[in-house]
This record gives structure tokens, C-alpha cells and sequence, in this order.
């Protein structure tokens, strides 16, 4: 990824203005030949009536043949914007989920060279540090491909199954284990309903929810994050709770914007503001919806709401 830059795709839309002048010539030669005909300047002599029909069939042949590639044209021009917009899309996703891994490591790198999981020898504890280091400098240019992405809505539907919740929540805490340690984060999940949907892009949803909730904690306390489930009209509804700094009522819609963040959210931890927009795309994407609960009171509670399975 290093070194690399946005690709832009440039393509020449057909010019409007030369498509309606076009058009116009055989509307110009029509109402000439009429003017004329009804002046009695042309004579109805059948080889003038046949210069006549070809006068006026060129220019309209001409100008349905351009307007038929005119339109052609921009249906080309169409596709190829809804494919970058796919692939600026996907690109800007992978770049955000690759943070969650590149942070687990450096936080496994860091516990070895404080030596919290045993001792370490000089050596070891030097390596470990240079790795963690070499981990941070790819998480930079992780965030800096974000910076140059616009997230954008996948066209393409996920492929659905059933979905144990429980299950995967608990293979999203495994695989957030050194930063769940690290804060000492406590993360209750209790039973929850079977639902259906794409088992990849909700491990995705629940690992960004738990990851925003164990940064967004209040600066000297322990983070406590609980997750609950129901059933209502025919769906999951999915609550993912914390106790953390909370998020502004003016701010409840606006944070699921790609690149916007709570106005109170940059002063306790860095980010680009992706990770509910990605959140949101993903759960309508399988027929459900996200938002923020405004009547809490302590922290913040997002409601999600998925087709059961």
C-alpha cells in the first residue's frame, strides 16, 4: 500500500450543447423545404421529390445515429462511475478493518516489551519494540489510505445465512482480546436472538461497536460495554450499550455520516469517522437498519434491528 495513490477515472461526458445542434439541423431543413413548398418554389417533378426525401432523410438518419450513440455513451458513463464508486468503496472499508488487526498487534507487541506476559530478555524486548513500531507506522499508512477514499454504497447484496449473535460476538472479543486486556474492558453479552444475515460484515459491525466503545470510555475509567437482544414486530433489535462519553443529542444522525465524528469524540481518541458509517451501510445492506438511542442517559446505546433468522 505504500507509495500508492487514489486511481481517478476521468471520462468526457457528450457535450449537451452539440447533441441539441445536432438535432436541430433536420428540423432546420424540414421547415426550409416546407417554407419553400408552400412559397411554390419547388416544383413536385419526381426526381425533385426524390432529392427532396433525401434532403430530408440524411439529416434525420444523421441525428438519430448520434443521438443513439449519445445515449449509449452515457450509459457507459454511468457504469464505469458505479464501478469506481464500488471499488473507492471496498477500497476505504478493508483500509478501516485492517486498524482493528494492526492494533491487536501492537498492543500483544507492547504487553511482551513491558514484559507482562514474562520475562524478556534485552534482545527480545528491543524486537518486540521495533515490530510494534513497524505495526503503528502501517497502521499510519492504513489511516492515510482512509484519508484519500470516499466511502461509498456497496451495489452488490451480501450473501445471507443464519447467524448465531452470541457466537460471534464472542469471536469478535477474541479477536479484540488485546485491547479489551489493555483498557480493561468489561463486556457483558447476554442471549440473543438467531438472525440472518452476512456472517462476515456482521463480525464487521459488532467489531467496529465494540472498538468505538471501548475508545470513546471515560478518560480514567474502566470501560463497561453491554450487549443485549430482543425480539419485536418480526426482527432482532440488537443494543450495544456503554457507559462511555456518549454522543450529543444534535449529533445522533449526523456521527453515521462517512468522515464525521461527535463533536465531543475528538478530544478523548483520534479517527476518521468510518466506523458507524460502515456500521449503518452494512446492517441496511442486510435488510435492517442502525441508530442511536437518544434517551440514554449514561453513555451511549446504539439500536440495531436485523431480519431473524
Amino acid at each position: 500500500m505504500q507509495g500508492s495513490t487514489p486511481m481517478r477515472t476521468t471520462t468526457a461526458r457528450p457535450s449537451a450543447a452539440l447533441r441539441t445542434r445536432v438535432l436541430a439541423i433536420p428540423a432546420l431543413v424540414v421547415v426550409a423545404i416546407s417554407v419553400a413548398l408552400l412559397r411554390g418554389s419547388i416544383s413536385s417533378e419526381p426526381w425533385q421529390t426524390v432529392l427532396l426525401v433525401i434532403a430530408m432523410g440524411v439529416p434525420l438518419a444523421f441525428a438519430a445515429m448520434t443521438s443513439a450513440q449519445s445515449s449509449a455513451l452515457a450509459r457507459e458513463v454511468s457504469a464505469l462511475r458505479s464501478v469506481q464508486d464500488t471499488a473507492q468503496h471496498e477500497m476505504a472499508s478493508m483500509a478501516h478493518d485492517l486498524k482493528g488487526p494492526l492494533s491487536t498487534v501492537t498492543s500483544y507487541l507492547d504487553l511482551i516489551a513491558d514484559g507482562a506476559l514474562g520475562p524478556v530478555s534485552d534482545d527480545k524486548r528491543v524486537a518486540a519494540q521495533r515490530a510494534a513500531q513497524a505495526s503503528v507506522r502501517a497502521r499510519t499508512l492504513v489511516e492515510s489510505a482512509l484519508l484519500q477514499h470516499v466511502e461509498a454504497t456497496a451495489s452488490r447484496p451480501p450473501d445471507v445465512a443464519t447467524v448465531d449473535l452470541r457466537a460471534l460476538i464472542r469471536d469478535v472479543t477474541d479477536a479484540l482480546y488485546a485491547e479489551i486486556a489493555a483498557s480493561q474492558a468489561e463486556v457483558t453479552v447476554e442471549p440473543l436472538p438467531v438472525v440472518r444475515g452476512n456472517a462476515t460484515q456482521l463480525f464487521r459491525v459488532f467489531e467496529n461497536l465494540v472498538q468505538n466503545a471501548v475508545k470513546y470510555a471515560r478518560p480514567g475509567e474502566t470501560p463497561v460495554i453491554t450487549i443485549t437482544g430482543s425480539m419485536t414486530d418480526g426482527h432482532a433489535e440488537i443494543l450495544v450499550t456503554d457507559h462511555g462519553i456518549g454522543i450529543p443529542s444534535e449529533d445522533c444522525e449526523r456521527v453515521w455520516g462517512t468522515s464525521t465524528r461527535a463533536a465531543n469524540g475528538t478530544s478523548v481518541a483520534q479517527g476518521h469517522g468510518l466506523g458507524l458509517a460502515t456500521v449503518r451501510r452494512l446492517v441496511r445492506e442486510q435488510g435492517g437498519d442502525a441508530w442511536i438511542d437518544r434517551t440514554a442517559c449514561d453513555g451511549a446505546t446504539v439500536r440495531l434491528s436485523l431480519p431473524l433468522g
